[in-house]
């Protein structure tokens, strides 16, 4: 009988094939019960995004406020899919990889511009909660650690720096500046806050940041702040986000998942 079990020889890495698979089976149709599954999750959208929209280099949302509670259950109280505060942190390095990895096809004047270069992805760590309270944690610590560690341009990060966040978190910023990586960059959170605030009063249709969303912000590319969430789109250098390829995606629907005409494979 043919079975995705009688593959592989070597028990711990049999073992490790079937919890990937456990997690691919689950994710993201099911809710993210643990870290693994959480980095699993934003790694397959992350994927999906890029996969419809040619030029999207933010990250709506703040990474360290998302992986939080999944840090929490597996590296604190390891009540599933349990870990060590290093093995999170080698969870962002393989991430970090991935995306390096990805690539993107670009023009040659683009390339000649940026030789060596992505997509220019950011993340947005640090700051405060809508509350008022730090919103640096060990999920931040081990963000930056990764970076240090791994050492890939990108993604970038950016800082949000806040007279209430800890020192341990700063130092590590302090510390990946020092040793050449060239971020993160470090943006005023309150200023941040108060920017989009501002902005938020102009909306025609009421879609301008709340409040709380304004203590949510998150960079787009490496300027300014912008909204995060669901239901609200960023804004980049090109009003909208980015550029579409509609009529590739319907090609590729109507070839069920064939691209003949750019990689000729099956997707």
């Amino acid at each position: 009988k043919l079975s995705r079990k009688n593959f592989e020889t070597d028990p711990a890495r049999k073992e490790e094939l079937l919890m990937i698979a456990d997690i691919c089976q689950r994710i993201p149709a099911e809710p993210c019960k643990g870290l693994r599954d959480a980095v699993q999750a934003k790694w397959f959208t992350y994927l999906m995004c890029h996969a419809v929209d040619r030029y999207a280099s933010g990250y709506a949302h703040k990474e360290d406020k998302v992986l939080w509670p999944y840090y929490q259950i597996s590296v604190l109280e390891k009540s599933f899919q349990p870990m060590t505060h290093t093995d999170a942190v080698e969870l962002i390095e393989c991430e970090r990889l991935k995306i390096s990895e990805h690539g993107a096809g670009k023009s040659r004047g683009y390339r000649e511009i940026f030789p060596g270069s992505n997509d220019l992805f950011i993340l947005t760590v640090g700051g405060l909660n809508q509350d008022g309270t730090d919103g640096c944690n060990d999920m931040t610590d081990a963000i930056l650690e990764a970076a240090r560690n791994i050492r890939t341009t990108e993604p970038s990060i950016v800082f949000r720096w806040h007279s209430k966040g800890r020192l341990k978190t700063k130092r590590l910023v302090f510390e990946c500046i020092r040793d050449g990586l060239g971020y993160p960059s470090i943006k005023h959170d309150t200023i941040g806050t108060a920017q989009m605030m501002y902005y938020g009063r102009f909306s025609q249709n009421n879609n301008g940041a709340t409040p709380e969303e304004a203590h949510d912000w998150a960079n787009v590319l490496c300027m300014s702040p912008g909204l995060v969430g669901r239901r609200k789109a960023q804004k980049t250098r090109s009003e909208g986000g980015g550029s579409l390829f509609p009529a590739k995606i319907m090609e590729i629907t109507l070839a069920n998942g064939f691209d003949w005409s750019y990689s000729n494979m099956q997707l």
